[in-house]
């Protein structure tokens, strides 16, 4: 697993310098994106534990896993009436391809995690 505080190198012009992305960038705009999506309330960290208090506190992680591939966990609140499936998978390939516009890094795996469902109205 790669360390978070770990930034993510672009190198393909050596002659004018290295470019590094920081993963709370890429985290930062995957939040971002989902929250444009329709059906989306907001962003949370699925659970409140003592990890979670040393741990960034967006519900939006960045990570590689065992086979080498950037993975995006991501806990999200939706409205009552969503169609809840339609919304996570329309939110996994616009953060795929929004990270891949804005910073040219391919994310393999974006792991939404629906906690919970707002009764609030939505104005229309």
């Amino acid at each position: 697993m790669a360390n978070n505080n770990e930034a993510y190198k672009q190198n393909q012009l050596q002659s004018t310098g290295a470019i590094e992305i920081a993963p709370q960038v890429i985290e930062n705009i995957a939040a971002a994106t989902a929250l444009q999506s329709e059906g989306v309330r907001a962003i949370k960290r699925a659970n409140k534990t003592i990890q979670d208090v040393f741990q960034r506190d967006a519900g939006v992680i960045l990570y590689q896993n065992d086979l080498n591939e950037m993975v995006l966990d991501m806990s999200v609140e939706l409205y009552f009436g969503s169609a809840v499936i339609a919304v996570a998978q329309n939110i996994q390939t616009q953060v795929i391809d929004q990270v891949k516009f804005m910073t040219d890094i391919t994310i393999d795996v974006v792991n939404v995690h629906v906690t919970n469902l707002s009764m609030e109205k939505t104005s229309k």
